[in-house]
This record gives C-alpha cells, structure tokens and sequence, in this order.
C-alpha cells in the first residue's frame, strides 16, 4: 500500500431499542473510540468540530463518520497507515459487530457514513412524500422502477445522506445529490435479529 491511500474501516454495533437519541449518540462515539485504538494501538484522541459542523480528528490525518438509529449505530474512519488488525472484508450483510476493512481509495476524502432501520417510522406514504421532495429525477426513475419498494428507498437515502455528511453541506444539499453519479460509495445492509438496516459510506475527495 502506498503511503498516500487511505484505508477505511466499518463497524456496527447493534443496540437495545428505543434508546434516546443522546444514548445512540454516545455509544457511536464509545464505537468510535473502540475503532480507533484497535486499528492503531493508541488512546488519548482528541476531537475538534469545523465550521459546517463535521467532526475531525486534532492533528491527525484521519477522517471519520458516526450514525445511528433505532437499534443500531455505525461508524467509518479513514486512516493513513497500516492497521494494527486482522479484518475481512466489508460483506454485503453485516450481522456482527467486527470491524471491517471496507475499502482503500487512493487520496485523501472525507468520509460519510449513514445508516438507517428500514423498520423505523416512516410509512409508505410518508416514504413517496420525502423521495418527491429530494430524489433526483434519475433516482424517482430507479425508485419507481423498484415498485416503490423500502429497501429501494433507503439505498437511495443513505447514500445521499452520507454524502453530504461527507461535504459537510447538510440536509439541504439533498436534492443536490445523485446516487447514481456518486463514484465512491459503499452500501450494505445490517441484520440482527428482526431488525434490519441500510448503510452507506461516501467518501468525497479535496
């Protein structure tokens, strides 16, 4: 591996229902932590907010991205070096909690990550109402293909939504995006038990 690639890693770490939304935050930071020491043998990080409000990393050449939902959080960083453990790849179905050597990419980006439980509140009404409002055309085209189908929905949303985490542009730039002209990006999904999930991870290059 040259010295310029950045490798990135992938965890998620199912969580008990119902949880507030400050104790899913907390344990994706807890998830965080965990990865990072594991993938460099160090403690003591320290962490800074820019002006969007993206997360980073002080003094490190390292970029990462937490989400969570009902039942789960995930979390993706992108490091410079080699890691300090044995990982397999990023499967198409995450049912454990090991971390996971998702990709390399070849500069440095900013990373992404957003998943959602395709159990959550959203119905199908409510699910056809938020795809007019941010889909780009080409992704109504390929939701409407799909029979207007969940899974189909949330591909779409948590690509978008982890590409302007990645930006650091926000809800806004939504309707901006377009998966399908997004070059960099990995989706999975998650199971545990009855619960389900959709993710993806952007990464968006300076």
């Amino acid at each position: 591996m040259k010295a310029s690639e950045k490798v990135v890693y992938v965890s998620c770490r199912f969580t008990p229902l119902n949880l507030t939304y400050a104790e899913q935050h907390e344990i994706s930071l807890i998830l965080r932590n965990d990865i990072l020491e594991s993938i460099t043998g160090r403690k003591g990080w320290h962490f800074a907010v820019k002006y969007n409000g993206k997360p980073y990393v002080e003094g490190e050449n390292i970029t990462y991205s937490v989400s969570h939902t009902n039942g789960c959080v995930a979390c993706a960083v992108s490091v410079p070096e080699h890691s300090q453990i044995k990982t397999r790849s990023l499967p198409d179905v995450v049912t454990d909690e090991k971390i996971y050597l998702a990709s390399y990419f070849n500069k440095h980006g900013e990373i992404g990550c957003d998943v959602e439980n395709r159990r959550g509140r959203l119905d199908a009404e409510n699910i056809k109402k938020i795809a007019g409002r941010y889909f780009t055309e080409s992704e109504k085209e390929e939701f409407e293909n799909s029979c207007q189908s969940i899974e189909a929905f949330y591909r779409l949303w948590t690509v978008k939504e982890s590409l302007v985490k990645a930006t650091g542009e926000g809800l806004g730039a939504l309707r901006r995006t377009d998966k399908i002209k997004i070059r960099d990006v990995l989706s999975f999904k998650a199971v545990h038990g009855e619960e389900k999930f959709s993710a993806a991870i952007s990464v968006v290059y300076e």
